[in-house]
């Protein structure tokens, strides 16, 4: 870790200016820690712009709000080849938020904390996956601490947002490192007001996500599946209604199967015991971390990415 540490470093202090860019449909996860490094490049006198979709969920939007200042890139025009280019929170070629922008850019550097894909970034400066890191937060935190940096409050309470949504409220993923990074949070003045703020769900989208357990049906006593309706749903409404069905009784392994846009298919997964599902989801071409996990089906029926699964879980078990 600290050889990645003053490669960055390195390679920061020998550009003008740095793009930082995250994974499509960006969490609070990659938005917080992009924000911690554009403000470790200023503090290096160098020019630091983030890579941005204008359509973002709520809980980003509402974090964007809170931050001013920032320099954003929305398009391939807006970044140079002479550049560099840190990729946080994926290092899968497919899934970041701007395919030019990574062709466009030589000097690459990704940092990420998913098991590594056959589908990686090629051709980095330096590349630094760490599967058993809770966030990227995480490795981004420690990054600051080692510089004998610190960040604003406001900035900390996202990042300590982003810890929180991907350890699903440290209930996985979460180490002694992980309970590390929170402490460090709170010393750089994390706030848990606005921690809930940006948390806070839309009444309406909560109704609407509960109705869907109704869906949710048992299988081999301890898995339980949920196929939501042939309405569009945000990638993250899988996320939360598979963790959701953590909570009944004797269940193990959550699966949450439904439309994210009129193409494709997302399923995410969660698991408190030792099913992997990240196995499941990378044999679906996805992947994440093994209690974790997601992939999204192209041109694929909610029936037939049921179908699909059953079929690897029958497999796995």
């Amino acid at each position: 870790m600290e050889q990645i540490y003053k490669d960055l470093t390195k390679e920061i202090k020998r550009h003008n200016c740095v793009i930082l860019m995250a994974h499509k449909n960006i969490d609070l996860d990659a938005f917080g820690s992009l924000l911690c490094l554009y403000e470790i490049v200023l503090s290096f006198n160098k020019q630091a712009k983030i890579v941005m979709n204008k359509t973002v969920n709520a809980s980003v939007k509402k974090a964007m709000r809170k931050v001013t200042d920032i320099e954003y890139c929305y398009k391939e025009k807006e970044a140079n080849e002479t550049d560099l280019l840190i990729v946080a929170d994926t290092h899968k070629e497919n899934l970041v938020e701007n395919i030019n922008i990574l062709k466009k850019i030589k000097d690459k550097i990704v940092l990420d904390h998913h098991v590594k894909d056959a589908n990686y970034i090629k051709d980095t400066i330096a590349s630094y996956i760490d599967s058993n890191a809770s966030s990227t937060v995480e490795i981004i935190i420690h990054y600051l601490k080692s510089l004998n940096k610190v960040v604003n409050p406001t900035i900390a309470s996202i990042m300590l947002a982003g810890l929180e949504i991907d350890t699903n409220s440290f209930d996985i993923k979460t180490t002694d490192k992980t309970y590390e990074t929170a402490a460090m949070l709170y010393r750089l003045g994390s706030n848990n007001a606005l921690k809930k703020e940006l948390l806070q769900q839309n009444k309406e989208e909560y109704i609407k996500r509960q109705a869907l357990l109704k869906h949710a049906h048992i299988i081999n006593k301890n898995i339980a599946i949920c196929v939501f309706t042939d309405e569009i749903y945000n990638k993250e409404d899988l996320s939360i209604i598979a963790n959701e069905l953590l909570q009944f009784d004797n269940v193990e392994v959550g699966f949450a199967i439904g439309k994210i846009d009129k193409q494709t298919t997302g399923i995410s997964g969660k698991s408190l015991s030792n099913f992997n599902v990240e196995e499941i989801m990378h044999k679906l071409g996805g992947g994440g971390h093994f209690n974790n996990a997601a992939t999204q089906l192209k041109r694929t029926t909610l029936k037939k990415a049921e179908e699909m699964l059953l079929t690897l879980i029958e497999e796995d078990i």
